[in-house]
Formats: structure tokens, sequence, C-alpha cells
């Protein structure tokens, strides 16, 4: 993968019970040696299984703004144990998946927390890909990184090139208040706006 000119970056906002049970997924596209050129948001589940999907869209649409080189996640969990699969993100899109942790995931912990959620073993198949976090050394020190459909090197790269104010890249912090300060002060939605019968 060469370098990449646009990236897509998204977070979860705040995973309270909104509507029933829903919270925010921010997604913001991010052109290089520019910065970020627009944003958009969905409801996700929380718990659901329905991230992956809703993320997938969400890329599809922010692909408006320019070609979209790489999807850039902060965790395979989102909203609680709804979870972003990076291998479905991939198939769904078409764009390379990375996701950046700050600290070693445990699968052990997760693993103990995910039994007590509804269809567990399939989560936990997706859970299984935190042990391929590799631990690499970046300009503003250690990440553990998650590559998929990429080579790790060019991942790196682009990962250190948004290290503007700590070790976490630019974009996923922007992700991440946006999605934040926007569930937390929205209404709670209502459940029946999401059912389609």
């Amino acid at each position: 993968m060469p370098l990449a000119r646009g990236v897509v970056a998204c977070d979860d906002g705040v995973v309270a019970k909104l509507g029933g049970g829903y919270t925010l997924v921010s997604c913001i596209y991010w052109l290089m040696g520019v910065g970020p050129v627009g944003a958009d948001f969905a409801w996700v589940r929380v718990d659901g299984l329905d991230a992956s999907s809703v993320i997938s869209y969400l890329v599809a649409g922010l692909g408006r703004f320019g070609p979209v080189d790489l999807v850039m996640l902060d965790s395979v969990t989102i909203a609680g144990f709804n979870l972003a699969s990076p291998a479905s993100i991939y198939r769904l899109t078409g764009v390379p998946v990375v996701v950046v942790y700050k600290y070693r995931p445990s699968l052990a912990r997760l693993a103990s927390a995910v039994v007590n959620v509804g269809m567990h073993e399939v989560r936990l198949r997706v859970l299984r890909v935190v042990e391929d976090a590799v631990e690499v050394a970046t300009r503003r020190g250690r990440l553990y990184i998650i590559v998929w459909g990429a080579s790790l090197d060019s991942v790196v790269g682009v990962v250190e090139g948004l290290q503007f104010y700590g070790r976490m890249p630019e974009p996923l912090r922007l992700a991440h208040y946006l999605a934040s300060a926007t569930s937390s002060i929205l209404n709670p939605v209502p459940v029946e706006c999401f059912n389609s019968e």
C-alpha cells in the first residue's frame, strides 16, 4: 500500500443506553497534508452486531471527499461489545484497516467480559484478532497495531505521519471527540426510529 492520501478514522461516542441502547459512531475523512475535510455520524446498537456494517457504510459515504486509502480504528470494540471486525470492514469496503491501541489488548480480559453478552461465541471469534496486535515503536512512543489488508511497515508510516500531539493519530483523536461530544448532547433517540416495520 502506498502512503495513504485519504484516511477515514472512526470511534464511538458515549456508551450509554441512548434511546434503548444506541450510541453514535463518528467517522472523519482526513486528507493528508490538509487535515479533516468531512465527517459523518451513524447510530449503532450498544452490544449489537452492526458496527462493521455501519462503519463500512460511513467509509463508503466519506469517499465523496476523495479516495479512502486506510480505515483507522482505536479498538475492535465499539459501543460496548458491538465489534468492528477488520476483516469484515476490509471485505465490505476494499480498504485496508488499522486498529491502533495505546496498550496491549488482552484477549483473556475481553473474553471474560464478552461471555455475558449474547452470541458470545461469534463475538469471541472477532475478538481473537487482538492476539495479532504487534508492538511498534513510533516517534511518539509505543503502540500496538493490528493491520488488515496492508503491510505493517506502510501503516506505521501513516500512523507516525498523523501523530501531532501524542501517541494516538490525530484523526482518531478527533473522531473520538466528535462522537463523544455529539452523543452526550443529543436527546435519547426512541427505539421506534430504528424499527423498519
